[in-house]
Parts: C-alpha cells; structure tokens; sequence
C-alpha cells in the first residue's frame, strides 16, 4: 500500500521472475522503499498532470538514505569482522597469534586504541596481562584480586562500559602510571568457560568519537566469546598434552620395571644384575652417569657394585651423601647441593 495521511492513495504490486521465489528479506526491502515513495508523494504538487516534488522532501529523503546506507554498511562490516573472527578461531595459527589477530580485529572494527587480554592466576586470583595489542611492556603486570573495572568484570562475571574511567572508584590508576598511557573510556566482558571465569578482555580509548556504547558492547561480547573460545581450546589442548607425557613416563618406567624382573630372574651374579640394571636404566631413562652402591661389611666401606658414564680414576664415592640417603630412608632427588648443604 502507498500511505497518505488522507488514506491509502495506491497499491503496488512486484511479480517474481519465472521460477524465482521472494524472501522475507525481499519484503521488507520493498517495503522501506515505498515507505520512502510515500513519503515524496505526500509532498508532491500536481499541475497540469504533472508532479513536482518539493525540494526539501527530496533532501530530507536523502539523508535519511544516506543515514540507512551508512547504517547498513557498519553493520556489513561489524559481520564481517565477526566472520573473519571466527575464521581466526578455526584457524592452524599459534594460540597467542591467533587472539591477537582477534584483539586487533576488535580494535579496527570498535575503532579503538588498544584490546588486551588478562588471565586469572588460579593461586592467587590475581588477573595478569597476558596478550596485548599496543603496549607490550604491559605484559605480565599483575591486578590485584578485586580490583580494577577488570577485578569487577571477573568477580561479577558482568560486561561494563566505562566512558569516564578517572571519576569511577573501582578504576585501577597503577596501570595508566606503567604504560604512561591516559585511559579515557574503556569496556571490559568476563572470559567464561563452564561458568566459570578465566580471564577479562579489555579494549580502551575510541578513535574520532568521545565513548563507547551498548552496541559496541553487544558486539564486543562476542569478541569475548571467540578468545574464551580459543583460551578452553588451549586449556584442552596443554590437558592432553599433559596428559600424554605422563602416559609416556609410565609405560617407560613399566618398561624398565618389566626388563628388570626378567634381569633378576633369568641372572644370578650380582655384580652382573647390578652391571645390567644399570645399563637397563640408562638406556630407558636416557641417564648419563649412574651407579650401584653397595656397603661392605668385611672393609667397613662404601664399594660400587657397578657404575656408568665414570671414568675409573674419576669415580668416587661420597660416604657423606650416600649415608644422607640411608638415614632418610627414602628415594631422595637433590636438585641444587646448595639448597642441601648437609
């Protein structure tokens, strides 16, 4: 329908080509249009059968089309940001590569200064920098439990957009003091995986405009969700990583377990198990120098049953260390003889 204040003045009719199906998309595109059609031929003048449009309804008209135009084209270009995002997050790059491609991306399309990203130490609750984009000298530099917009953000588990930081209690001024950087508006969302939170991601300072606002928000949010996304991925992945060496580390000392027993059994010398052990644990622990040592009660004295990796004038022993061992009663390891100086 064509609308005039009067009524309906008219009724347009679109009729798809063959074989071609209109969208709800479709619709609502016809729609603006001749909602904009309307709207000039509620202002036209008629004279000898002919219209005139008035000329401040065709400016208005323009730009209010010009608006929509800008309009759609920020949105084209939030998508895909958006698109591009995700196409990081399932990309092969490194995990530190990869969220920053992600921060600068947020940075472009919020049209920010800088985005960074902080972890929450799981021993002290504190959030530390961890990726920047800007400043790298950040890196590392703690926030005490609590505190700061980015404290509150994880405590909370809230987003916040913060277009006055100086005039906020909660604002961390340490930060600014660091970077010699004058934090003017900032936004921070929560990283959470499982409800629980792991880090907060931060952006600051807008570019050609004085803050932040609640679409910016809604669209950093996602950004949020793409890092907390790819930080899990990393947490699964160290998981079984982890996991791995320890399997390996097992079936090896099962290994050497197993090659051992069938020493003891199928030998009966002792110097020779000991020379065998030996060689058995050097080759499946990757040892350099090891030894059996053994007590003497006939000459009172500490003797090598067997030893590897010592040349013979180089070998000796030390009755301090090996009694230390005894006393103890346990497998002892000694990283630093310092630290043990008894």
């Amino acid at each position: 329908n064509l609308i005039s204040p009067e009524g309906a003045i008219g009724i347009i009719v679109i009729k798809g080509f063959k074989n071609k199906l209109f969208y709800e998309k479709d619709f609502y595109t016809v729609k603006n249009i001749f909602a904009s059609f309307s709207l000039l031929i509620n202002g036209a003048i008629q004279h000898n059968q002919n219209i005139y449009i008035p000329f401040n309804k065709s400016i208005l008209l323009l730009l209010e089309n010009s608006h929509l135009i800008q309009l759609y084209q920020d949105m084209e270009k939030k998508l895909y940001s958006l698109l591009e995002v995700s196409n990081i997050i399932n990309s092969s790059k490194k995990l530190e590569e990869m969220i920053k491609n992600v921060l600068e991306s947020a940075t472009k399309v919020l049209r920010a200064e800088s985005a960074s990203v902080f972890l929450v130490d799981l021993n002290t609750g504190e959030l530390v920098f961890d990726i920047i984009t800007g400043d790298s000298n950040l890196k590392g530099i703690r926030i005490p439990k609590g505190k700061g917009i980015v404290g509150k953000c994880a405590e909370t588990k809230q987003s916040f957009i913060v277009n006055d930081p100086h005039s906020d209690p909660h604002f961390y001024q340490d930060v600014d003091k660091i970077s010699r950087m004058v934090t003017r508006n900032l936004m921070a969302c929560p990283l959470i995986v499982n409800n629980e939170v792991i880090g907060v991601i931060e952006v600051i300072n807008t570019i050609d405009r004085s803050e932040f606002t609640k679409e910016d928000l809604i669209l950093f949010q996602s950004f949020s969700d793409s890092v907390a996304i790819a930080l899990q991925r990393r947490r699964l992945m160290d998981y079984i990583e982890e996991a791995n060496i320890q399997l390996e580390q097992k079936v090896r000392e099962l290994t050497t377990l197993h090659k051992i027993a069938q020493i003891l059994v199928e030998h009966k010398d002792i110097s020779e198990i000991a020379d065998l052990v030996l060689s058995t644990i050097q080759s499946e622990l990757k040892i350099s120098r090891l030894s059996f040592i053994v007590y003497d009660n006939n000459i009172k004295k500490y003797i090598p049953l067997s030893y590897k990796g010592f040349q013979i004038d180089q070998y000796e022993i030390s009755p301090k260390l090996v009694q230390y061992v005894l006393d103890k009663k346990i497998p002892f390891y000694i990283k630093n003889f310092d630290e043990v100086p008894e």
